[in-house]
């Protein structure tokens, strides 16, 4: 492919030998090379085709319609010799075997690096030494929005936090690539500033607070800390200087009251796109972040606070506009610039910024979030990033999907969210990892005890295996120590085996490849452990599996799965006897004094009975059965009889501890289990709902409470001034209703941006 364009409702692609592909709602619509293209315009020969295209790409039969504000150009068709034709990123990139959904196509696309100004001509000489083996790649530039640190994280944070660790982690343990990976922090926000007030804390306790629990609960589910973490209270300076820049540059306008906002319409038509992740945002009111009296300041709904006027009596800084704070989506934009661009010194003029290649968050987050970052950078560095140029602010932006409980989004308004502290009670980091190896990264999942509990399943099968591995392995040593020499002869089996684990190797990379596919990697790690496990016992004991391939298995196992960030076999003690014990649940139990005073009752009462005039060998086996049904299963230990002489035992992870089981005591008298809260959290969801779809302006017109009122006058918001009757209302009801009308303006804002 050498050419990719966006269009309004679908997408183009042009290939060699003059091939067209035409794409609408991500199906393949038509496939010709009866076409002419210009530079601007594109004319398809099939009449039939072009009325189709017409009406659902619009596409016009005489100038063939083709949009020049195009939405994304693909960096992929930028291999470094392509510096001069249109779509391309004049600095080039370099090729990735990986494919990846970037939700500024809404497609899968080839993954490439940009290779930019500072760092092209030595990008190709980077090397590690003699020892090891990586990619002659220049750095990836990832920025991932972090957290607003004004309470503790629960798992839906969890779930994007660790999604995005199993990615940063592939694209560096598995690929070898170098990732420059900032993660920025909000430490200044409305919601910081109500919670110091019911406190009665300064915003920077709360702040600080939070964000140390965060990187704490970071820490405890294993997710690699980036290489910077950005606060935007420590990036003032820099956000007013790219304010600065953006009115230099004609997109910005003062209001009288409400602050600095971003000109939406000038930023149109001046060689950009507005909405390149929210299409649909052209044509409809979005909801931002102001309240309701700066409403009518702004020239276009669409249009944004950069910076927000606020009273000297809240958080706030100086600045030529005036008192205030930055806006929410400047602070990204400008802590993004700060750190990657190519100058070190304050200088924003165009072309000084290197290219993103990863922008990552929530899906929550692409709209309005990530929206109106991309079009202020753009327009902050307009003449580098502006249609004509075929370059883009960032490449890939990669969003993870909701994470819901008993059907709705888990999330702080519905009540109906696990603290990540809380779930850690009662589970391991390497469970919660499993549960999100099991499920697409970017599609919505649903967390259940059901769910949790088949990642557990899965991670005992891993124990289970590993185990074996080790038991066998025991064998083996017994069998040297005795003089015992085994034949290293392959049969038939075991050459079919090395096949088929060669063929899932393949898939596993192919799989890890497709848009960082884990669910099918871990399907054929299943697959590999079935496979392995049936060859195990198709062997007697006297016949020992050749070990040297049975440790290359378990050895390329448990590198994937340490890849991806489990912590399985990496922590675990292993040794020739055919023990294993995992440190983590280890620490969990007094096993020492438990186990004494187990062994201390067990020699009694087979004391007890050796001494009897009659011994009866019968209750001797019913104390050694006891001891290993119920005793020490009670402890979490499993002892398995493998033969008459031979015995194996593995700590038991699904065997629950007594302060697992209160917990699990405690959590099924929690309300959100029972059927009542349930029909509770549903109701309020649809209470939610409707609420979300009544406009500022008819709010005391269409909420039930206020629409059999029948006011007859209301002023410029919207807001009643007259009764039914035609008479004034007092100036303390209209004060009333404000506020009122604010609330509603609090909670679409609340409702329109999570982070």
């Amino acid at each position: 492919m050498f050419q990719h364009y966006q269009l309004r409702r679908g997408f183009l692609k042009f290939y060699q030998d003059n091939l067209c592909h035409l794409y609408f709602n991500n199906n393949l619509t038509l496939s010709t090379r009866g076409f002419h293209s210009t530079r601007n315009s594109i004319k398809f020969y099939n009449t039939n085709h072009i009325q189709f295209v017409a009406e659902n790409s619009e596409f016009s039969s005489s100038s063939s319609g083709l949009d020049k504000k195009i939405k994304w150009f693909d960096p992929s068709c930028n291999n470094g010799n392509n510096s001069e034709r249109d779509g391309t990123n004049h600095h080039g990139t370099v090729s990735t075997p990986i494919t990846i959904y970037n939700s500024l196509s809404k497609t899968k696309v080839p993954f490439v690096i940009a290779k930019r100004n500072h760092n092209s001509e030595n990008s190709e000489n980077i090397k590690k030494d003699s020892t090891t083996t990586v990619l002659s790649t220049p750095p990836i530039y990832w920025y991932s929005c972090g957290p607003t640190v004004y309470d503790a994280s629960h798992l839906g944070h969890a779930r994007n936090y660790v999604c995005l660790d199993v990615i940063y982690r592939i694209l560096t343990n598995y690929f070898q690539y170098q990732v420059y990976y900032v993660m920025g922090i909000t430490d200044v926000d409305d919601k910081i500033l109500k919670r110091a007030a019911e406190l009665h804390k300064k915003p920077s306790e709360i702040s600080l607070k939070y964000e140390r629990d965060f990187i704490t609960d970071m820490k405890r589910l294993n997710v690699t800390q980036p290489a910077v973490y950005t606060r935007v209270t420590e990036h003032i300076e820099e956000i007013k200087l790219f304010i600065e820049q953006m009115e230099r540059n004609g997109f910005t306008y003062l209001t009288k009251n409400g602050g600095i906002y971003f000109d939406s319409q000038k930023f149109e038509n001046s060689d950009h796109v507005y909405g390149k992740l929210a299409p649909n945002t052209n044509q409809e009111e979005s909801i931002q972040q102001e309240h309701i009296e700066f409403r009518d300041e702004k020239k276009d709904p669409r249009d944004f606070a950069l910076w927000k006027f606020t009273s000297r009596e809240f958080m706030g800084w100086e600045s030529k506009w005036g008192f205030g704070r930055p806006g929410w989506h400047i602070e990204c934009s400008a802590m993004i610039d700060s750190v990657f661009r190519n100058d070190t010194k304050h200088n924003l003029e165009d072309g000084k910024f290197a290219t993103l290649d990863i922008h990552s968050g929530g899906i929550d987050l692409a709209f309005p979030h990530h929206n109106n970052e991309i079009a202020q950078s753009e327009a902050c560095h307009h003449h580098q990033f502006c249609s004509s140029k075929r370059t883009n602010w960032c490449n890939y932006f990669i969003h993870v999907g909701h994470l819901h409980i008993h059907g709705l989004k888990m999330s702080k308004s519905l009540k109906n969210f696990i603290t990540i502290r809380e779930y850690l009670e009662k589970y391991t980091a390497d469970q919660f990892r499993l549960f999100c190896l099991l499920h697409k990264y970017n599609e919505t999942v649903d967390y259940s005890q059901d769910a949790i509990e088949g990642a557990i399943r899965y991670e005992k099968r891993i124990h289970d295996f590993l185990h074996n591995v080790a038991f066998y392995r025991k064998e083996h040593e017994e069998n040297i120590e005795k003089g015992i020499n085994k034949s290293r002869k392959w049969d038939t089996d075991l050459k079919e085996y090395t096949l088929q684990f060669m063929e899932l190797k393949q898939a596993i990379h192919e799989a890890i490849c497709d848009d960082f596919n884990t669910p099918l990697v871990m399907d054929h790690i299943s697959t590999i452990i079935n496979m392995t496990n049936t060859l195990f016992f198709s062997k007697s004991s006297k016949d020992l599996l050749a070990l040297d391939l049975l440790e290359n298995t378990s050895h390329y196992i448990v590198g994937i799965l340490n890849m991806f960030g489990l912590r399985l076999g990496m922590t675990a003690r292993q040794d020739f006897t055919g023990e294993t014990e995992s440190d983590e649940e280890i620490s969990k139990h007094p096993f020492a004094s438990k186990i004494i005073a187990l062994l201390v009752e067990f020699r009694a009462q087979v004391r007890k009975e050796a001494l009897n005039s009659e011994p009866k060998p019968t209750n001797i086996l019913h104390i050694i059965d006891e001891l290993r049904d119920k005793k020490l299963k009670e402890l979490g230990i499993r002892i398995d009889d493998r033969s008459s002489e031979k015995s194996m035992w593995r700590y038991d992870v699904t065997v629950k501890s007594e302060k697992e089981q209160c917990l699990d005591g405690m959590q099924s008298e929690k309300p959100q289990h029972n059927e009542q809260h349930q029909q509770q959290l549903a109701q309020r969801q649809q209470e939610v709902e409707f609420k979300l779809t009544i406009p500022l302006e008819q709010y005391f017109k269409q909420m039930p409470q206020h629409a059999n009122k029948n006011y007859s006058q209301f002023n410029e918001s919207g807001i009643p001034t007259h009764d039914q009757e035609g008479q004034p209302l007092s100036k303390s009801a209209i004060k009333k209703l404000t506020k009122e009308l604010e609330k509603h303006a609090e909670f679409l804002e609340k409702h329109s941006q999570r982070k």
